[in-house]
């Protein structure tokens, strides 16, 4: 009987354990699918939070973006554009300068006014001539101006072909001299010519010609023919 009793004892004991291993178990599961699920949220919640973050980022930089280009837009929009001048036309920049254009020419060979005795004169090459811009250039600044720094010239022949050129400047004599040789002293006056090979078909044609020119940071736009 005693070992009968045993023997019942750890039967019971068995099934005991195998209750509480079980019931482990399923606590286990519990414990890990709630973990699971909890897991999931957080990462469903830090997933909203990036493509909510990475959203407003792409905002910002729209935004950003958009304040460039208006502000690109504002600063091109505000660029002063050449001004637009005529013959004979007085142009004049406080304590810098006097300019008046006074004629062109377009010629083979250009001479001066004085074309007694001995004198300076230019010829173009074969298939060109010489456009002549002529101009008084009056120095307002404290100090002599060279001649060649007082201005540049551009043309633009039928709105797409560029030519330029160089200057001189006439003497005391009406001859031409170089414009790199010659000092125009303050209050006075350089009647300067600015010369520009163009090809004969330029110089016969009808097509348009616009000079631009630059006096310093001031450019104005003469327009030719």
């Amino acid at each position: 009987m005693k070992n009968n009793g045993k023997k019942i004892d750890i039967k019971v004991l068995i099934i005991i354990v195998l209750c509480i291993v079980v019931i482990s178990l399923i606590c286990c599961v519990i414990i890990l699918l709630k973990n699971r699920e909890s897991n999931n949220n957080y990462i469903e919640s830090q997933l909203d939070n990036a493509i909510t973050h990475n959203t407003e980022s792409l905002d910002n930089v729209e935004n950003v973006t958009n304040n460039v280009n208006e502000s690109t837009v504002n600063k091109i929009g505000s660029t002063d554009s050449n001004k637009t001048i005529s013959f004979n036309e007085l142009v004049s920049v406080n304590e810098k300068y006097e300019l008046i254009i006074k004629s062109f020419n377009i010629k083979k060979i250009i001479e001066p006014p004085n074309t007694t005795g001995y004198y300076h004169y230019y010829e173009a090459s074969d298939g060109h001539q010489y456009l002549d811009i002529v101009f008084d250039y009056k120095n307002l600044t404290t100090s002599d101006v060279r001649a060649d720094k007082t201005s540049s010239i551009k043309i633009k022949y039928d709105e797409k072909y560029d030519y330029s050129g160089f200057s001189i400047i006439e003497d005391e004599e009406n001859d031409f001299t170089y414009s790199n040789i010659r000092n125009i002293a303050p209050l006075s006056t350089g009647k300067i010519h600015y010369l520009i090979e163009i090809p004969d078909e330029v110089a016969n044609n009808s097509g348009s010609i616009v000079a631009t020119i630059t006096c310093g940071s001031e450019k104005y736009d003469l327009k030719i023919r």
